[in-house]
């Protein structure tokens, strides 16, 4: 009898303390969304992505992933009119191929996946922003996790993206906000945002003079603005073009993920205006090595920054929102090609593309298409070469050598100053302060009757 009321006992005591355990978790994570509501500033489209894709009635049969890049120049709706199968843009701002592993593995254990479409933006595998050691790359993947339902995959993501000295940033969301404690103007701008019809019903959208966006259900960013500026800040350009061992080893991930649970994967490259990949004055090297990785595997690559302009005509400002951003006439556009390479035959896909960006250059006239300028290294203003308050200006010409130039400023304020006659340099340098406009005047070497010039603002 004294046993049998010990065990009733132990087991009433047990049970009050697990009871008291889950009112203990359940009211930790009542005050924790309290606190994210109070504190955290979301990113709206990685938000609305995560909820719209748990939202999906229908299999999801094909998935992009990929940068911003991507959710701004693929239109899955488009697609779905083509092939009449559903597809869903999952890509994110900054989205690196971790991120984009672990984002593949979800979808497919959610759908019967089909396919895969990678997108490989250069600046986010190549050397610095591809090592995924750094606060960066660990913080920019916190997107991607902050509005992923519980899981056992968002705890194995968890886990390969944060080091343990992350841990408590990566999983409460308002820890990262808490120098704004004590700021009330904070708490009541979050409070404000998070109550708009808007933020409730999971939208995102605006409209100015200049155009207006709008991020749709299946996780395009429908943006109509035109560019106007041709000069590209170049600051984080490294000098080896060469995919960082880290990314490469989630590429190699995702690659053999997809071939073992027989998902079709299309490794790609969104067209960027050219500014931009003339700025990286190494892109073959970058696209060199994933074509190595693609040929390994037998899987097809396609770099549309390499396509023929009688196919895809869409190197003109029209196209883009700035130098790396398509607009929505470019979405358009290039949805429709990239469908028609998809479906097509790769051996003859081959003809459309040149093999390199090098040879697309030499084919086409010679010409300028901006400037792009970054500040001096720690060894060159060591060496004197650049002033540690300067800018370093770079000529974005399609030609190593055969052109000469002319260069005007004209500072803010200033008289215009000639600061070079015709010579085949490219490169000049202007106080980081200064603003103003710059004419540059071209000409091929030997010629001095026939010129070209161009205005850009600096």
């Amino acid at each position: 009898m004294i046993r049998h009321n010990l065990s009733i006992f132990n087991f009433r005591g047990m049970l009050k303390i697990l009871v008291g355990m889950a009112y203990a978790f359940i009211l930790f994570l009542s005050v924790c969304r309290l606190l994210n509501f109070l504190y955290m500033e979301d990113d709206e489209r990685a938000r609305i992505m995560w909820h719209n894709f748990y939202e999906q009635e229908e299999n999801i049969d094909y998935i992009c992933v990929g940068s911003s890049h991507v959710y701004s120049a693929v239109n899955p709706e488009l697609l779905d009119q083509k092939t009449g199968e559903n597809h869903y843009n999952m890509s994110t701002g900054g989205q690196r191929l971790r991120e984009s592993y672990y984002i593949i593995k979800e979808a497919d254990h959610r759908n019967e996946l089909k396919g895969v479409y990678l997108d490989l933006y250069f600046l986010l595998s190549i050397e610095g922003m591809g090592d995924y050691n750094n606060l960066s790359a660990v913080s920019g993947g916190w997107k991607n996790l902050d509005y992923r339902r519980f899981s056992l995959d968002k705890l194995d993501c968890f886990f390969h993206l944060n080091p343990p000295e992350y841990y408590i940033s990566a999983g409460l969301p308002f820890t990262r906000f808490r120098e704004h404690l004590c700021d009330h103007e904070w708490i009541y701008s979050m409070q404000a945002n998070k109550r708009r019809p808007e933020y409730r019903n999971y939208q995102y959208r605006w409209e100015t003079e200049n155009g207006r966006a709008e991020y749709t259900v299946k996780g395009f960013f429908y943006d109509n603005r035109e560019m106007s500026d041709l000069c590209l800040d170049a600051e984080k350009v490294p000098e080896n073009m060469r995919m960082a061992e880290d990314a490469e080893e989630y590429l190699r991930k995702i690659i053999e993920y997809c071939k073992k649970n027989e998902i079709e994967i299309i490794l790609f490259q969104t067209p960027v205006y050219k500014l931009e990949a003339i700025a990286y004055e190494n892109y073959d090297d970058y696209t060199a090595g994933i074509k190595e990785i693609a040929a390994e595997y037998g899987v097809p690559y396609y770099d549309f920054n390499l396509a023929k302009e009688e196919h895809l005509p869409i190197q003109d400002m029209r196209y883009f929102v700035d130098t790396g951003h398509l607009n929505a006439n470019g979405a358009e556009m290039f949805t429709e090609f990239f469908y028609n390479v998809k479906a097509g035959v790769p051996e003859e896909n081959k003809n459309m593309f040149y093999e390199s960006f090098r040879e697309k250059l030499q084919s086409e006239s010679a010409g300028i298409t901006g400037l792009y300028y970054r500040q001096g290294r720690t060894d060159e203003i060591m060496r004197g070469e650049i002033a540690e308050n300067m800018y370093r200006m770079t000529i974005a010409s399609n030609r190593d050598e055969e052109l000469e130039y002319q260069i005007y400023l004209t500072p803010e304020g200033g008289e215009t100053v000639m600061i070079q006659d015709f010579s085949d340099n490219k490169c000049f340098d202007i106080p980081v302060e200064e603003r103003g406009v710059c004419r540059i005047v071209w000409r091929e070497k030997g010629d001095l009757e026939n010129w070209m010039e161009m205005e850009v603002g600096y």
